[in-house]
Order: structure tokens, then C-alpha cells, then sequence
């Protein structure tokens, strides 16, 4: 009845100590977040006049938000600066000349033209001539009185007869082929003035001309008929020359002018218009024209952020300070009318604003606050079950930490609360301490209280709230450093990208407000590395300060090179290979319930370094040899022996500075379980003592036998204390500790003022099951209660040979019901459905260990006896 009445008023004490706590947690967050209200106007920016305010006496002041609000304004939409792309005017250069070439090869194809004297024919005439198509131009040799016996060929194309590359008349038509066509009247004229025998030449070169055009045609096609027509061949080859060249200065201007991105394609063609029309001759402006639009296909301007930057500054520099003055009996602001940046200013400057501490905002703040740590302690309670007080303290440091930073920059022009926010730091360090959900549940709300009690904005809030709550999310994962700088890298982009994306949405040149943004969003993301950077930093104090643990702390604790595990391993290797195994089990059985696997690997290591005090008292470290407990045939001093174990393992860690939480798995692997080899001993001993004492005599033989007895025991002592001083350097006085440890352990059945080691007769010892238990506690958490049963479970699964998987479950679900039944899992939140688990993972890694191998050939065992000299005589002449 006392223990539960103990508990009970413990538990009480614990919950009054937690309200009181949590309400002083609130009065401190909320005194570090009412700053505003503690001197407030009444007569802020937005109320109501409540009456007509005259200015007592000739006065000005700046008015520092509409400043502000202006600069802000002329920084967010300066034009930004642009500056000569020579990659995109050097791949524009050379595109110009590719298309400038292959129009050289188009008309080389084409021959020279005019490929007759202009002065019999004209160069209109002749390019009609060759551009015919073939019936037009047999309607024409029949108007003539001439047949051609070799048709010219056509090129392959559009199968409707459409030609695109017929040329027309100067008056925009084209002529059916008759005797009143320019081109017959034309060659007629010329063989009367020349004769029969220069018509057939001028036909014949027409002939040739028109076989050369249509190769021209063919190749055009496949080059691309958007890029070329026939504009290509209707110059002279003097005025192509004239284009040619003039078209390379028309692109030369333009790229000297420079082609800004985002320029409507409208205006691109009016810029390429007014250049042709400067320079290229006006037969060549149409394919001149068609050239350079075919050809800019990018801007040749660039962005200069540095420079925009500077410009933007230097906007906002320029923009006047926002002056307002009032001379005496002059209104300030009337009633009724909603007061503005400019008559706040002057209210202020007058001692007219009723500047007070408002109560009522500061009351309302005290229940924000109060919610959010309710809310706060609720979320604990399902993540985390159990934060100590020295936990709340760092929670609520690290809580005022953000508002006393956000108060004390708010007299530094230059600073930000996106800058002095450390809600990154707050993740890391929470999220690494106590797990992601509670950092991030620390993180939002933090977040939430930051614009109603600071006046931040929710813009920045959330801002800021980006960067913790990936922070706190990833620092549950953290295994290394490498883990650590990505994080740091991750925060930066979150902040600084949220930032920019934020600006971008909210400013009213959103097609060119990103270069202005970019530096401070920039700087938004590096400020967030830097807190990360300073929670690393701080992180190892608040561990050791704290007693607290984090994956990467136990990771180093697990290292095997660290000095206790090196010493387990060189002076108790049988411990040290035990614990090996137990960690694979427990590792393996918190893996599947979804425990610390870390917390669980470093405890199992550490759980069992107190038999150094003493390494060959424990069978696994005798190698063979003589058992010191057969020779000291004490189960009360054996007993003591071994649990001794514990109370030296818990000196070990405190020695070497261990964290609590790892200490936890050194008392609570063995709980207060009973050391029954022992126990059954001594009762046997017992009941063999009564059986001599009804056959034994009175007098002298019983007094003999007595005395013998007890000098019999003093050599078992001396025995025990020269076996556990085989190490000194862990027990300097070996008999008396452990002579006192036994003599207290007892204290509570002995007569008083007398030890059960006193007494006239030591084998008269009462066999009390309490004197064989371990002295606890029991486990206090599924980690520490998966060792145990890892422990217990290690020796059982070794000694199995040639079990089937059905009897190796048994066994372990025998031992596992066992330690149910016994009440050592009461308080350590394990479940019959977690012990099912348990032992199925247990009987699977002891599978994986117990592995069969195929049998090695005795061949090749039965290696035949050779001097030693032959193989490396073999190998060398090999």
C-alpha cells in the first residue's frame, strides 16, 4: 500500500510542478513578445480621431513609414539595367553569315544572271525567261517558230500546279502567253534586228539558264523555302554583292543597339525595317528584310543585376524624406477622420498619441501564448511521453530566444526579422534533442505567435517558419556532418526561395522585381545557414549542460574505439562478444516497433561494462577456466558479486560522463529480476543444513562444527576479495565494498544494529528471495525493456542447436511471458502485441546467425607435407 500511495503523490507533485511551469513559461514568452504594448499610442496609425487635435506650437517631423514605404516602392520598381550579351551577338553574327552563304551557293547553282546582255534583253525579261514554267515556255518557242527537243526539268513539288518562285510583271500581273506577251514581242524584235541565227543563241541561253534555275529551285527546297524565295534570284549579281554587304551593317547597327528581351515581335520587325531602309539599296530591302527577321531569333541584352542593384539603392536614396509640419492652432486631424503615417508622426512628436500600456492586448497575448503551450504540451505528450524539467527549461530558452532577438534588432535600420529569426537553430537543436514533431510543433507555433505579438509580418513569419520547420523535420535524420551541411544547404534554399517567390507575388513590377529581390533573398537564405551553422555549434554544450542526446552524439557513443569499449573488448572479450549479439537482437526488435535504434544500439553496448570490476566472476569470460563461484560455494556472496555489476557499471558511466539516457539501460536491463541460480543454491544449502541439524549432536561437536564453519567462511572471503582485486585499477579495496555492499543489501532483515553476516552463526542466513534480485529499477522505456529481453533471450538462443524455427519461438515466448508475468515490463510501455513481435524478430536474427555452412572437404584439409623451401622455389620459377 505504500508504494502506490507514493506514487500516486509523486505523480500529483509532478503534474502541479508541470502547470506551474507551463504558466511561468507563459509569463515569460509573453513579457518577451509585449514590447509593442507596453508603450502604446492610443491614437495609433488606422483609429479614429475622437475629436478635432490642433497643434499646440510650430513643429516638423519626418514621417519615417511613408519614407520608408516610398524608398520601398522606388527600389521594388527601378527598370532593371541591362547589358551586351557578346555570346548571343556572336552566334547572331554568325547565323547571318551561315544563311548569307548558302545564298551564295543558291545562286552559284543559279548562274550568272543577267545571263544575257541586258541591252537585246532585258534583266525582267530574261528572269522570266527561266522562271516559266515548261508549257508556258513551249507556247512561247511556238510563238516564235522554234520547238526545243529537250524539255528543261522542273523540280518535284506542289502537285497543283502553284508555283511560288514565277515572277510577275512590274505591274503585278502576269500575262497569258500569247503573241502580244513582252517576252515573244521582245525576242521577235530581236531576231529582226539581229537575224535567225542570234534568236537561236538567245534561246539557247535561255534554255541552259532555265536548267540551272530549276537545280536552283530543287536545292532551295531543301534548304527551306521560309528562309529563301525567289527575291533571291531576281538580282543582278552586282546588286546581290550591294545587299549582301549592306545587310551584314544593317545587323552590325542593330546588334549595337542591342535587342532588349521581351520585345513584342511587332517591334522587332519595325527596328529591322528602319535599318534596311538606312543602308541596303531598295532592290535588295524586301530579301534584305527577310534575312535578318529569319535570323534574330534572341535577345542580345542581358540583365546586370549588379548594376540594377546599385540603381535600385540609389532610387530609393534619392526619394526625399516625408516632411509634415503644422504651425500653432493648425488641425492635425479632424474627428472622425482615420489617422495616417504623416498625423501619427506629428500626434508622437506632440506627446498627443496617449502613448500607455495596453492591458487588454498584453491579457490577450497571455492566453495566445497560454493555447499555444497547452497545445504544445498536448502534441509532447503523444511524441515524446516524458520531458524532465531541466527539458521544459530549454524548450522555454530556446522559445524566448526568437522574440528577444526580434526586440533588441528593431533599433538596427539594417536588420530584419527574416534575419534575426532563429526559428532554423530552434528546428535543428529541438528537432535533433526531442524528435521532429516536437521541434516542428515548437517551430509553427513560435511561427503563429510571431505577427500577433511582434507585429511581424505574415509574410516573414512564414518566411522564417520555412527554414525551422525543415530544419526540425531533417534533424530527426541527421547521421554525420555530411547530413548536417546538407541540411544547412536545405534551409538556405527553403528561406531564400520562399523569399524571392513571396516579393515576386506581392510587388507590382513582377516582370523585373526579381533582380531587386534577388541580393536580400539571398541573404535571407544565408542568414537562415548561419543559424543552422550556430545551432550546430552550440548543440555538444546544450548536450552535456542538459544530459540530453542526439543521433549523431549516439552514433560517437557507439564507436567502438571509444575507451570503455576498448576495454570491455580487451579485458571481458566474452562480455563484449555477448553484447554484440544483444545489440543485434534489440537493434533489430526497436527497428520493427518504431523505437530510438540508436539510443538502443549505444545502450547495449554500455549495458554490461560493470563487469569490469571483475571479468572472470562471469562464465562468459572464463574461456574455460575454474569457476570462482564453485570455488567460493556462497550464493549469497556470488550473488552479491553479480550484482554488483550494476552498481559498478553505474560508477563506469558516470566516470567516463555517459548521458542518463544511456546509464538507464545499465539498472533497468536487469530490473529487479531474480538471480535464480543462486537463489535456488542458497535454498538448497538450506534444506540440507536442517536435514544435518535433525541428525546432529549437542554440545562440543555442534560448537566444533560452528566455529569451523565460520573460519571456513572467512577463507571464502579472503578468496572472493583476492578474485575481484585481479583488477585493481576499478576496485581499490575490493573485500571491504563488497563486504559492505552484502552487509547492506540486507541491512533490513538483520536484527538492529547487526549485519546477517554478524550473526553467532553464519549459516543460519534466512534465504530471502529480495537478497536475490537485482535492486532495479525496472525498465523505464520500450528501449530499456527490448534490451532486457534481448539480454535475457541472448544466452537461451546460443545454446539451441539444431532447433527448428517453431521450438526456437517457444522458448523465447517462455522467457518473454516470464518476464510479463514478473512484472518487469509494467512501466516500460511494451505491449503483448510488442512481446509477439519481439520474439519473432529475435528467432529471425538468431536464424541469420545460426546459419548453416556446407561442410569444408577433408581432402582438402589432408594437405601433404612439403619443405618449406619447394613452393616459393615453384612459385619463382613460375
Amino acid at each position: 500500500m505504500g508504494q502506490p500511495y507514493v506514487r500516486r503523490a509523486r505523480s500529483i507533485r509532478q503534474r502541479v510542478q508541470t502547470i506551474l511551469l507551463g504558466i511561468l513559461g507563459a509569463i515569460i514568452l509573453t513579457a518577451t513578445m509585449s514590447q509593442p504594448w507596453l508603450n502604446q499610442p492610443r491614437y495609433g496609425i488606422g483609429s479614429i480621431a475622437p475629436q478635432d487635435i490642433v497643434a499646440p506650437y510650430d513643429a516638423q517631423v519626418v514621417d519615417q513609414v511613408t519614407t520608408r514605404s516610398r524608398r520601398e516602392a522606388a527600389r521594388n520598381g527601378i527598370v532593371p539595367a541591362l547589358k551586351m550579351d557578346s555570346d548571343a551577338t556572336q552566334q547572331l553574327a554568325a547565323e547571318l553569315q551561315r544563311r548569307l552563304e548558302r545564298s551564295d551557293e543558291l545562286r552559284q547553282v543559279a548562274g550568272q544572271f543577267p545571263y544575257w546582255p541586258s541591252a537585246n534583253l532585258s534583266t525582267d525579261l530574261q528572269q522570266i525567261a527561266r522562271s516559266l514554267n515548261e508549257a508556258d515556255w513551249q507556247q512561247v518557242l511556238q510563238a516564235l517558230g522554234q520547238a526545243s527537243p529537250h524539255p528543261t526539268p522542273r523540280p518535284t513539288g506542289r502537285s497543283d500546279g502553284f508555283d511560288p518562285f514565277k515572277p510577275s510583271l512590274a505591274s503585278g500581273k502576269v500575262l497569258p502567253i500569247s503573241a502580244e506577251h513582252p517576252l515573244v514581242v521582245a525576242l521577235k524584235t530581236y531576231r529582226i534586228q539581229s537575224g535567225e541565227t542570234a534568236l537561236r543563241q538567245v534561246i539557247s541561253a535561255i534554255e541552259k539558264a532555265r536548267e540551272r534555275y530549276a537545280m536552283a529551285q530543287a536545292v532551295m527546297q531543301d534548304f527551306g523555302q521560309q528562309d529563301y524565295t525567289v527575291d533571291l534570284f531576281t538580282l543582278t549579281d552586282t546588286q546581290w554583292q550591294a545587299t549582301r554587304a549592306k545587310t551584314l551593317v544593317a545587323l552590325e547597327n542593330l546588334l549595337v543597339q542591342g535587342l532588349a528581351p521581351g520585345l513584342p515581335p511587332e517591334l522587332v520587325e519595325r527596328a529591322v525595317q528602319l535599318h534596311v531602309a538606312l543602308v541596303v539599296p531598295l532592290e535588295g530591302r524586301a530579301l534584305a528584310q527577310q534575312l535578318l527577321l529569319g535570323t534574330i531569333d534572341r535577345p542580345t541584352l542581358t540583365e546586370d543585376p549588379d548594376r540594377t542593384r546599385r540603381l535600385a539603392e540609389q532610387a530609393a536614396e534619392d526619394v526625399p524624406l516625408s516632411i509634415v509640419s503644422r504651425r500653432m492652432g493648425e488641425t492635425i486631424v479632424r474627428q472622425g477622420e482615420r489617422i495616417d503615417a504623416g498625423q501619427f508622426a506629428l500626434l508622437d512628436r506632440y506627446g498627443l498619441s496617449s502613448r500607455n500600456v495596453n492591458w487588454g492586448a498584453i491579457l490577450r497575448l497571455f492566453l495566445l501564448v497560454s493555447g499555444a503551450i497547452v497545445a504544445f504540451w498536448q502534441i509532447e505528450r503523444r511524441v515524446y511521453h516524458r520531458l524532465r524539467q531541466r527539458d521544459c527549461f530549454l524548450l522555454l530558452l530556446l522559445a524566448t530566444s526568437t522574440p528577444l532577438l526580434i526586440s533588441m534588432g528593431a533599433t538596427w535600420p539594417w536588420a530584419s526579422p527574416t534575419m534575426l529569426a532563429n526559428l532554423s537553430a530552434i528546428g535543428l537543436l529541438s528537432g535533433s534533442f526531442y524528435g521532429s514533431l516536437v521541434g516542428m510543433s515548437l517551430v509553427g507555433l513560435l511561427a503563429l505567435l510571431l505577427p500577433p505579438g511582434l507585429e511581424v509580418s505574415w509574410v516573414d513569419a512564414l518566411i522564417v517558419a520555412a527554414g525551422g520547420l525543415v530544419a526540425a523535420a531533417w534533424a530527426g535524420r541527421a547521421r554525420s556532418r555530411e547530413d548536417l551541411a546538407l541540411l544547412g544547404g536545405g534551409v538556405a534554399i527553403a528561406q531564400g526561395g520562399l523569399y524571392l517567390v513571396m516579393n515576386l507575388i506581392n510587388s507590382a513590377a513582377a516582370e523585373f522585381v526579381w533582380l531587386t529581390v534577388l541580393g536580400s533573398a539571398a541573404l535571407c537564405g544565408f542568414a537562415g545557414l548561419i543559424w543552422v551553422i550556430i545551432a550546430i555549434g552550440l548543440s555538444p554544450y546544450l548536450e552535456h549542460l542538459f544530459d540530453l542526446v542526439t543521433p549523431i552524439r549516439l552514433a560517437e557513443l557507439a564507436n567502438p574505439n571509444r575507451p570503455l569499449l576498448k576495454q570491455l573488448a580487451a579485458e571481458a572479450p566474452g562480455t563484449f562478444q555477448h553484447t554484440l549479439f544483444v545489440a543485434s537482437l534489440a537493434e533489430a526488435a526497436a527497428r520493427s516497433l518504431g523505437c530510438n535504434v540508436e539510443l538502443v544500439r549505444a545502450g547495449t553496448l554500455y549495458h554490461d561494462i560493470g563487469k569490469l570490476h571483475n571479468p572472470r566472476a562471469f562464465i562468459e569470460n572464463q574461456m574455460g577456466g575454474p569457476n570462482l563461484h564453485d570455488q567460493l560455494a556462497d550464493p549469497w556472496l556470488s550473488t552479491e558479486i553479480v550484482r554488483k555489476h550494476v552498481s559498478e557499471g553505474l560508477v563506469m558511466a558516470r566516470r567516463a560522463r555517459l548521458p542518463k539516457a544511456i546509464q538507464a539501460f545499465i539498472p533497468e536491463h536487469q530490473g529487479t529480476m531474480l538471480i535464480a541460480y543462486f537463489y535456488y543454491q542458497a535454498k538448497q544449502q538450506q534444506e540440507q543444513r536442517e536435514q544435518r541439524a535433525k541428525t546432529a549432536h549437542f554440545g562440543l561437536e555442534q560448537t566444533s562444527v560452528e566455529r569451523s564453519s565460520r573460519f571456513d567462511r572467512v577463507d571464502r572471503l579472503d578468496q572472493a576479495d583476492r578474485a575481484g582485486q585481479a583488477n585493481p585499477a576499478h576496485q581499490p579495496d575490493r573485500a571491504t565494498t563488497t563486504l559492505e555492499t552484502t552487509q547492506t543489501t540486507q541491512q533490513d532483515k538483520a536484527p538492529q544494529g547487526r549485519s546477517p553476516y554478524q550473526a553467532c552463526n553464519l549459516d543460519q542466513r534466512p534465504v530471502l528471495e529480495s537478497h536475490f534480485r537485482y535492486p532495479g529499477p525496472i525498465p523505464q522505456s520500450r528501449e530499456t525493456g527490448i534490451v532486457m529481453l534481448a539480454d535475457s533471450c541472448e544466452a537461451a538462443l546460443r545454446s539451441l542447436e539444431n532447433a527448428t524455427y517453431e521450438e526456437a519461438l517457444a522458448l523465447v515466448n517462455r522467457m518473454l511471458r516470464a518476464r510479463w508475468q514478473d512484472n518487469q515490463l509494467v512501466c516500460s510501455g511494451l505491449s503483448r502485441e510488442d512481446l509477439r513481435v519481439i520474439a519473432e524478430v529475435f528467432v529471425t536474427v538468431w536464424q541469420q546467425f545460426n546459419h548453416k555452412r556446407i561442410a569444408y572437404p577433408k581432402a582438402a584439409l589432408n594437405v601433404p607435407d612439403r619443405p618449406a623451401a619447394e613452393p616459393a622455389a615453384n612459385s619463382c620459377a613460375k
